[in-house]
């Protein structure tokens, strides 16, 4: 039973969420590369790594 043309939205919904899906994962590709590229990932980790010392 065909039932697609009860919901002709269902394709576009799945597009939808596929472009979502690509474009969230450009920006965490971008985000990251600066990160990296900058040093940043290495000071965050630094300052977690002495916040969770200080802590103990």
């Amino acid at each position: 039973m065909n039932t697609n043309h009860r919901h002709p939205e269902r394709g576009q919904s799945t597009a939808e969420y596929a472009l979502l899906l690509l474009a969230a994962a450009t920006i965490a590709i971008l985000v990251a590369t600066w990160a990296t590229d900058t040093g940043k990932i290495g000071t965050l980790f630094d300052a977690v790594i002495d916040a969770v010392i200080g802590k103990i």
